[in-house]
């Protein structure tokens, strides 16, 4: 079975081939810890962008709506300048987390 971190490591290296297929240029936070796990620069407007990557899993609802969860909780808060890339392995989708609403 795999361990958590590998779970978020397999997450990572997916987030890294996603967003370079977005046009981003992609590099590894090498701190062991931190906010972000990624840093992303735009060439197109020469933005840079922090991001913390989630692994999800969704849940259905009785009515058959899909409901994904909060990525974070009370021991794993979101820091103002980091953005978070969700990652549904479920689904192989990636969605933005943006005031505490998924984005496509």
């Amino acid at each position: 079975m795999t361990g958590k971190n590998h779970i978020g490591a397999i997450s990572e290296a997916k987030a890294c081939v996603w967003l370079l297929s977005q046009g981003f240029y992609v590099f590894n936070n090498i701190m062991a810890h931190g906010p972000a796990d990624l840093i992303a620069w735009d060439s197109s407007d020469n933005t840079i962008i922090l991001i913390d990557v989630k692994t999800i899993r969704f849940n259905i609802k009785k009515d058959g709506t899909k409901v994904y969860p909060n990525p974070y909780n009370k021991y794993n808060i979101q820091h103002p300048n980091v953005k978070c890339l969700a990652y549904s392995p479920d689904e192989d989708l990636f969605m933005w987390y943006v005031d505490g609403i998924f984005q496509s």
